[in-house]
């Protein structure tokens, strides 16, 4: 199992899955999570991933945070009319960043 750290965060977490193109059947279909995140998650990111627990991984989109990788917390997401990055916190530069910070869980 891959964990990774999430800084300024309670620990470790999982990586569940990356969502993917057209994988309705398990419930990791990009499209679809688009649909989910639309007004939940700030403009100029999109969730590319899940940590199993309903909390998602984003990427960055736009000049500000591109190609960044941040770990969104659904559990403290704001009640506000336009979300805000106060439930994400950074976890890398970019996605190769990332994959190489993720680790295998010796308790497994």
């Amino acid at each position: 199992m891959a964990v990774f750290n999430v800084p300024q965060w309670e620990g470790i977490t999982v990586m569940h899955y990356f969502f993917s193109i057209g994988d309705i059947e398990n419930g990791n279909d990009l499209e679809e999570c688009l649909d989910i995140y639309e007004f939940r998650i700030p403009a100029g990111f999109i969730p590319v991933g899940n940590d199993g627990g309903g909390n998602a991984i984003l990427l960055g989109t736009t000049e500000s945070y591109y190609d960044q990788i941040y770990f969104w917390d659904h559990e403290n997401e704001p009640d506000l009319d336009e979300p805000d990055m106060s439930n994400m916190y950074f976890l890398a530069d970019n996605i190769w960043d990332f994959l190489d910070s993720l680790y295998e869980d010796g308790d497994e």
